[in-house]
C-alpha cells in the first residue's frame, strides 16, 4: 500500500511541476510531455543533492 502512495505521490509532483511550468512559460499543461518532465528531474536530482542546506530556495 505504502508503494502505491508513493508512486501516486510521485505522479502528483511531476504533474504540478508541469503546471508550474507551463504558467510560467504562459503555455497549455497540456502541450508539455510528462515524460520529458520526469527526464529533466531525473537529469537534475544529483545536482540538487549536492546543494548545502543553506543553498535550498524555498518560496
Amino acid at each position: 500500500m505504502q508503494e502505491v502512495y508513493g508512486l501516486l505521490l510521485g505522479h502528483w509532483a511531476i504533474r504540478l511541476l508541469i503546471f508550474q511550468a507551463a504558467n510560467s512559460a504562459d503555455v497549455s499543461p497540456l502541450h508539455l510531455s510528462f515524460t520529458g518532465t520526469l527526464r529533466v528531474v531525473r537529469r537534475a536530482l544529483p545536482k540538487f543533492q549536492r546543494l548545502q542546506s543553506q543553498e535550498l530556495l524555498f518560496f
